[in-house]
Order: C-alpha cells, then sequence, then structure tokens
C-alpha cells in the first residue's frame, strides 16, 4: 500500500540496495542512489530492477532523477511484485496492473505526487526557479512500463513528456 512515508527503514532501503548490487556482480552499471540519472538504457533498466528489490513486497519504490541545469527529470517506476489478485501489496499486483490498463492506479498517482515532489524540491533549492517545464523521461519494465505510458498519455498536458522507455509492457495493440 501507498503511505506518506516508507514502511522500509533508510537502512533496510540501504541494504537492499548493496544486497542487489553485490548479486549483480557489477555495481558500476548500477544506479544506487538517487542523485545519480543512468547514462545508458542498461543502467536505466537495471534501476529498475533495483527498485524491485529494494521495495520488494513491502511497497512500490519510485525513482525521480533530478540532473542537468537547466533541469530534466528521469522517472523510473517499478514492475509488478505479485501475481496474485488482491495481494498485500498494491499497487504492484495483479489488481494493480488492471488498475492501470483501466484507467486509474495508484502507482499511477504515486508516480504523478513523486514528480510533483521531485520539481519542487528542485525550486525550493534552485531560488524559487520552476521546473514545470523541464524534460522529462518514464521509464519502466512490466507493470512499470504499463504506467509510465499511461502517465505519458494522461498528463502529457501538465507535464513535458520527452521520452518513454519500456520494456515488457503489453502497452502497442
Amino acid at each position: 500500500k501507498l503511505v506518506p512515508s516508507s514502511v522500509v527503514s533508510e537502512s533496510e532501503l540501504q541494504s537492499r540496495r548493496d544486497a542487489f548490487a553485490e548479486a549483480a556482480g557489477d555495481p558500476g552499471l548500477l544506479v544506487s542512489t538517487d542523485n545519480i540519472a543512468p547514462t545508458n538504457v542498461e543502467q536505466l533498466l537495471l534501476s529498475g530492477g533495483q527498485l524491485d528489490k529494494m521495495g520488494a513486497n513491502d511497497e512500490a519504490v519510485i525513482r525521480v532523477v533530478e540532473s542537468g541545469n537547466p533541469p530534466t527529470f528521469t522517472v523510473i517506476i517499478p514492475s509488478t511484485q505479485y501475481w496474485l489478485p488482491w495481494a498485500s501489496n498494491d499497487p504492484n499486483d495483479l489488481i494493480g496492473n488492471l488498475n492501470v490498463m483501466l484507467g486509474h492506479s495508484q502507482l499511477e498517482d504515486a508516480t504523478k505526487s513523486a514528480l510533483q515532489d521531485a520539481m519542487t524540491k528542485y525550486s525550493d533549492t534552485h531560488g524559487g526557479v520552476s521546473a514545470v517545464n523541464a524534460p522529462v523521461m518514464l521509464a519502466g519494465f512490466s507493470q512499470g512500463g504499463i504506467t509510465a505510458a499511461a502517465f505519458a498519455q494522461d498528463y502529457s498536458g501538465q507535464f513535458n513528456i520527452q521520452q518513454l522507455v519500456t520494456a515488457g509492457a503489453p502497452i502497442g495493440r
């Protein structure tokens, strides 16, 4: 379930980050902190896998990375974590998949909130300079890709969405 603050402690999230980096065998490929932007598609998709491991079955972890001046924002959305209906970790379960395809999902709402928060933080730390028109790239695998595509469609008038990267997401017809 989405809650305003994490149900997982920061030390536990760091432990999950470290375990993922070790299991991957090449931590140089990973985006291990929220302030480092992926530099290629491989890092972008591995970052999504890292988010899945960080959130595990406890929560949906969405990463928004701000980089450059003027800023750009990269939003990485997690994938399905539980394949049974009515799981305890909605929005990352089968029902969450159906909800995003039906037009409303908690994961899409959380993505919007995360991006707005990142833009507000940028403005607050850069003397009130607005980031509203900053270019945005959305990325996700599976449910993350479905959500990224839905978000791009639903919020293209509110955000300057320039790129969409998906893998394993049934978004084409």
